[in-house]
């Protein structure tokens, strides 16, 4: 099972979505947050490991014929740890990502992370410690604050998305 389809808007399978690699294998595990960005990029984040057999770590993004975004995959690495729940495009091309994680390409971090549309994790973005439970949901407001929901002390909270900081 391949873990993903696109449907057309009237609810029917979308056949003419090819992919690059046959057969299609798709993701080897559950997806739990999925988005598309101005560009038409689809993000997805989840329980996965790879991707039509690409090695991944919990987070892909995929051009709209589901491929693989060459250039994000290049520049992502270890990627993150553990389940990822939400995915929150951030207006340039890249992404703010929440979940269960602690790492994100080898680094401490506190269950939300910004990465670039290269796939690098910007480590300017860094959520407090206060953020020490699952992050299951994560919004940039119209006001352009980023609002961060989850187990944590306080359950919901709101970043500055630029540093992270309360």
């Amino acid at each position: 099972c391949a873990h993903a389809v696109r449907l057309n808007s009237n609810g029917s399978f979308d056949s003419c979505i090819v992919s690059p690699v046959t057969p299609f294998s798709g993701f080897n595990g559950q997806v739990l947050a999925i988005t598309d960005d101005a560009s038409g990029a689809i993000w997805a984040g989840g329980t996965f490991t790879s991707y039509n057999g690409t090695s991944l770590g919990k987070l892909v993004k995929l051009k709209s014929d589901l491929s693989l975004d060459l250039g994000f995959v290049a520049g992502f690495g270890s990627g993150l740890n553990a389940t990822v729940y939400d995915v929150e495009p951030d207006g340039s091309g890249g992404a703010f990502v929440a979940g269960d994680f602690t790492t994100a390409n080898g680094n401490s971090v506190y269950r939300v992370v910004r990465y670039s549309s290269t796939g690098q994790h910007l480590s300017s973005f860094a959520a407090p410690s206060s953020v020490d439970a699952t992050v299951f949901d994560i919004k940039l407001g119209l006001n352009g604050v980023l609002y961060v929901g989850g187990n944590f002390a306080s359950r919901l909270i709101a970043l500055n998305p630029t540093d992270g900081s309360l």
